[in-house]
């Protein structure tokens, strides 16, 4: 019935308003046939209906009319005027139809007025929100945007100031450590060669935080050296097993994309290492129905809540990241144990211009 309406709602005024008047016709044409002991008003409601809905007030006056005088004519053909016990009863009765008529017309009128103005507030109230999703979208591109600007500066301010310093100091005690040698003071010499080899591992630390907040592979080696970076990182700094496989011929070259999949697998490790006690983090990119597929699955204790509705903040950047490449995140728990974390997506970014409402 809807696609009815819509298809009606989509004709000519003029032509809805000629098969109104032709629908009329043909109904009083039935009447006529038909003996006056059989009441037709309800049929004759149908037209009067449509032409006030689908063409306007007037149009369903005129209908209401003729349809009035349809009546009457059929009436007055079947059986003579003077078959009445008094000649004025049919024109009575063509009162009494008109004024039901009119009063359908008017109550549509009225009704379909309220509906008019119920659909204008719906699609203001309906923009309003439209407007306030697109906003919130876009403080929250924004945030992201910022926070990937600024783990950039850090990571490059660790790389280039503190570990060059640090650098530069664990010289400086290894000179100490030479002199003290030729001093003939081994115990000092031995402490200051020590200080140089904590100096030398605190700067591997910093090197590898700095390559955490943003790996250089993101913007020169593409996502393959920026996912090896992350397996090479969280095997020497977490002591896990981790390894990352691609499907030969895959080439992501949209750098958003590239960066939003790398937070996400690298978010999704965290959370095995960190929650999960995993022992063993599996990274495949893929092919999958015409698009890709990232996989992040370990071997840990799995999660409380899987797909979808699964919570947590992490989680929900994750699905926000996936939703910006035009992707989709699920969470599940592995049949083997632990959990697998699937981001299908298209080798597409949202622009920041376009409207998202998810």
């Amino acid at each position: 019935m809807p696609n009815v309406m819509e298809w009606l709602d989509r004709q000519p005024k003029w032509a809805l308003a000629v098969f109104t008047v032709v629908l009329s016709l043909l109904i009083g044409f039935v009447d006529w046939k038909t003996s006056p002991e059989i009441a037709f008003t309800l049929f004759y409601l149908v037209p009067i209906s449509m032409a006030v809905w689908l063409v306007g007030r007037r149009t369903g006056i005129f209908v209401a009319i003729l349809c009035a005088f349809i009546v009457l004519t059929s009436n007055l053909l079947y059986a003579r005027v003077s078959q009445y016990s008094n000649p004025a009863i049919p024109y009575w009765n063509l009162l009494m139809r008109l004024g039901v008529f009119l009063t359908v017309v008017y109550l549509l009128s009225a009704l379909k007025n309220i509906y008019a103005s119920l659909e204008k507030k719906v699609e203001a109230r309906t923009a309003e929100l439209r407007k306030e999703i697109l906003e919130r979208q876009r403080m929250e591109r924004e945030i992201l945007e910022v926070s990937e600007r600024e783990q950039k500066r850090l990571g490059q301010d660790m790389h280039d100031g503190i570990g060059q310093q640090m650098t530069g100091v664990a010289f400086m005690c290894k000179v100490l450590q030479q002199k003290l040698s030729e001093k003939s003071l081994p115990e000092d010499a031995a402490e200051a060669g020590e200080i140089a080899g904590q100096i030398h591992r605190t700067v591997e630390d910093v090197r590898r935080m700095a390559k955490g907040l943003f790996p250089v592979g993101l913007e020169d080696g593409g996502l393959d050296a920026a996912m090896e970076n992350l397996r090479s990182n969280v095997e020497s700094q977490f002591g896990v097993s981790c390894f990352f496989s691609a499907n030969p011929g895959i080439q992501i070259e949209n750098t958003n994309v590239i960066i939003h999949l790398y937070r996400i697998a690298q978010e999704a490790v965290t959370n095995a290492v960190r929650h999960g006690n995993a022992s063993e983090i599996r990274i495949d990119l893929s092919r999958q129905n015409g698009g890709y597929a990232l996989t992040v699955q370990d071997d840990g204790i799995g999660i409380v809540q899987s797909g979808k509705n699964a919570a947590g903040m992490g989680l929900h950047i994750m699905r926000y990241r996936a939703g910006m490449i035009r992707g989709a995140l699920d969470v599940q728990k592995a049949e083997s144990g632990g959990t697998r974390v699937t981001c299908l997506f298209t080798d597409q970014a949202v622009d920041p211009d376009e409207e998202r409402i998810a």
